[in-house]
């Protein structure tokens, strides 16, 4: 439940961003949370505020002083190109607006709708907010006036595979796509798989529960790593491991208590 006592959905799959220091959670059913880093109650969430009523949405990203809401659902209709900013927020406070009508604040939306496919996350990079589509993807950047943000197509032949399928690695993404693993730039791709890893990868990913992988960032030991359900089974039980410093790629077994 959250602080007000409100009944959360049940086998959800949370994820979690910080934004000025508050971690702000969201599952896709129930409206987006945060936690006011009261440790009298720790883990009880509280509605993010001023969100927009009656609506969810696929993945909620920070960038810069903005909240950034993709593939929003308002009273069950789903907007899959959508996407929604706050107002902007100054640091050590939480967006006071989403309403895009109010001229007075920088709350907007845009609908990247000229290509197929639906957004299915976004994150950081530099100085951009990179969209990611089923097979596309999109540079977003601050550029005040009216228009607060421009939009612009990057990639027409690559997206991501799932939510939570990329992280940032020294200025540039590590993303997982539907057929390879790359590196991208803001402008560029790069692939870091070869045949036998993509194969492997591939052929094991299991077609119905894809979307539960992830990919986490080791720092300590310099890696990547791709957590995937092979055919079968629904939630991670593979890694591919992917070592900046040499280059090269392993793969182990998930035990239960890593996911």
């Amino acid at each position: 439940k959250d602080i007000e006592g409100a009944a959360l959905s049940a086998g959800t799959y949370w994820d979690s961003s910080l934004f000025n220091g508050f971690p702000v959670c969201n599952n896709n059913v129930d409206a987006p949370r945060y936690w006011d880093n009261n440790w009298v109650t720790p883990g009880v969430l509280a509605d993010l505020p001023a969100f927009p009523a009656s609506t969810t949405c696929q993945a909620l990203r920070p960038y810069r002083s903005f909240l950034i809401a993709l593939n929003t659902t308002t009273s069950v209709v789903q907007s899959p190109n959508r996407v929604l900013w706050s107002d902007s927020s100054d640091s050590g406070a939480l967006p006071a607006s989403w309403d895009i009508t109010d001229p007075a604040t920088l709350a907007g939306d845009a609908y990247l709708t000229d290509d197929k496919g639906e957004i299915i996350d976004g994150a950081q990079l530099r100085d951009y907010f990179v969209i990611y589509k089923t097979h596309s993807t999109y540079l977003m950047r601050l550029i005040g006036g009216q228009s607060v943000m421009r939009l612009d197509k990057v990639q027409v032949n690559s997206g991501l595979l799932a939510k939570n399928c990329v992280v940032e690695f020294k200025g540039r993404h590590f993303v997982v796509t539907d057929g390879d693993i790359v590196l991208f730039d803001g402008q560029n791709i790069q692939s870091i798989a070869d045949k036998r890893v993509r194969d492997k990868v591939f052929s094991e990913l299991d077609a119905v529960s894809y979307y539960n992988s992830y990919v986490i960032r080791h720092d300590v030991r310099d890696e990547i790593w791709l957590c995937y359900p092979s055919t079968g089974k629904t939630y991670p039980d593979k890694v591919a491991v992917w070592n900046w410093i040499d280059d090269t790629w392993t793969f182990r077994d998930l035990v239960d208590t890593y996911h």
